[in-house]
């Protein structure tokens, strides 16, 4: 037996409501999932609240870890008994376990924790999508990194710190610039829209 949050309206957090379901057998390309720790988004709350689409009746949450207890036909990537996250959905990751696409899951490695998996995969994604797919960073390069002190950022900052970038945090306040340079920043700027764009040309040399 699975627990899962259900939500068939929109508003507060009272419109999520706990539905016990039996495990099912797993279809082609599917895994029955037994999930042991669920990421917590922003995205999650706007949906919740009705500020972002959502067909409703609808599970809630996108990334989550656990084990794979049971898989369907056609899969090679993930076997029973392997430990494995995901990012990006489908919606329903507030269950205790559930159905999923064998093809979105990711092994975790023996050092990593199933929490710190469920928390950081999504922003992992994202920082290896902005430092090597949307543009190579590497030696030489000059990033500039806006919430340097944030979730992102500090992934960020280390990992273009690594490939050998410059990079030059941005954070909104003073009290967070000691935190950004911890994360590896060469130089932060505390955001303000009239000095920005000169205090980066005087760091860049141009």
């Amino acid at each position: 037996m699975a627990t899962r949050i259900t939500l068939n309206c929109t508003g507060s957090a009272d419109v999520m409501q706990p539905e016990h379901v039996q495990a099912q057998p797993p279809g082609p390309g599917q895994v029955w999932l037994e999930q042991t720790a669920m990421g917590v988004n922003p995205l999650d709350l706007l949906q919740r609240k009705g500020g972002a689409p959502l067909a409703l009746p609808s599970g809630l949450g996108l990334e989550g870890a656990g084990r794979v207890t049971a898989v369907g036909d056609g899969i090679h990537n993930v076997q029973v008994g392997d430990r494995v996250a995901y990012a990006m959905g489908p919606v329903g990751a507030y269950a205790s376990g559930r159905l999923f696409p064998a093809e979105r899951l990711v092994k975790l490695p023996p050092q990593l924790e199933d929490e710190a998996a469920a928390a950081v995969l999504f922003k992992g994604i994202t920082a290896q999508y902005l430092l090597k797919t949307t543009y190579a960073v590497g030696p030489g390069t000059q990033v500039l990194l806006y919430g340097a002190a944030g979730a992102l950022g500090q992934l960020m900052a280390p990992w273009a710190r690594h490939l050998g970038a410059t990079v030059i945090g941005v954070v909104s306040r003073p009290q967070s610039v000691a935190r950004a340079q911890a994360a590896g920043c060469h130089h932060v700027l505390v955001f303000d829209a009239a000095t920005l764009a000169s205090d980066v040309r005087k760091l860049t040399q141009g």
